[in-house]
């Protein structure tokens, strides 16, 4: 398959160093891409920023600066400056496996594949947790091909990092929606799922750091604020999926209860109790485990 891939890497707030290992990852790939771009998103950082244009120079990787648009404004601005038929995601902590762009590419073979994602493995560091690599999903989490209606239940698919899709389904809904303060990816996927297929990789491809250093997935108020205004812009097609609107309430109410929003807890709490009163225990164990 001949196929062009742009790879674009926002950064905030990393050291070259941890930079370097996710665009060393990407130029070590068995199928290099078309063009890399870092999105510069530090803004009032002008120490940093030259440190990242110069190491971008040095290994022949295009820099832009966002000025800290945030990283949806970061991606989108690296969508727009991207020449490739495809475009794929990398954050600038994770980093990729040599084959990973070999193995997803194939997937797009037929061309109502808009999204390839994959399987990969999360390495956990930080003094509260314990050091150590793992399956970033589970066997009887992945699934081959979701469609529109599996993301409304559960967010299958997940971090961006994993993401390569075509470049033309992206500009065609406009990018990562800027004005979420979380679960952007997560948005992404379920508006690409509304105009074409999303399709798996049975392989692992990358791995996703878990730490404390800034990371929004691990924010319990922007998760919480995001997953409500996900439910507001779903809510005509949630209802008609069943058990969604239950799903979102307990992913609400486990990130308002972490936030300590406890009257924003206690609120979606019962809605979820309300949306599935047959299972008591079920809502109470998805509103107080620690998975945000």
């Amino acid at each position: 398959m001949i196929c062009s891939v742009s790879v674009v890497i926002p950064t905030y707030h990393r050291t070259v160093a941890v930079l370097s290992r996710a665009v060393d990852s990407v130029l070590n790939q068995s199928f290099l891409p078309s063009d890399i771009i870092v999105v510069d998103d530090n803004n009032g950082d002008l120490q940093l920023s030259q440190d990242i244009a110069a190491f971008c120079r040095s290994c022949q990787v295009r820099y832009i600066y966002s000025g800290g648009r945030g990283g949806s404004g970061a991606r989108n601005l690296g969508i727009q400056a991207a020449c490739g038929e495809y475009v794929a995601f990398l954050d600038d902590d994770d980093q990729w496996l040599p084959e990973k762009l070999e193995i997803q590419l194939p997937l797009f073979e037929s061309p109502d594949v808009g999204l390839v994602y994959s399987r990969g493995y999360t390495f956990t560091t930080g003094r509260n947790h314990p050091i150590g690599q793992k399956p970033y999903a589970t066997d009887a989490y992945f699934k081959a091909e979701v469609f529109y209606k599996d993301l409304l239940l559960k967010n299958y698919i997940g971090t961006t990092t994993q993401l390569v899709v075509r470049r033309r389904i992206l500009n065609a809904i406009g990018g990562f929606d800027e004005s979420l303060p979380s679960r952007q990816d997560y948005d992404l996927c379920l508006r690409v799922a509304k105009v074409s297929r999303c399709v798996g990789a049975d392989c692992h491809t990358f791995i996703h750091y878990i730490h404390s250093r800034g990371q929004i997935t691990a924010n319990p108020k922007a998760n919480m604020l995001g997953y409500r205004m996900l439910l507001k812009k779903y809510r005509a097609d949630i209802f008609y999926v069943k058990g969604a609107y239950h799903s979102f309430c307990c992913r609400i109410a486990r990130c308002a209860r972490a936030n300590r929003s406890y009257p924003v807890f206690a609120v979606y709490y019962l809605m979820a109790l309300l949306s599935d009163p047959a299972k008591i225990k079920k809502t109470t164990d998805k509103c107080f485990e620690l998975k945000l």
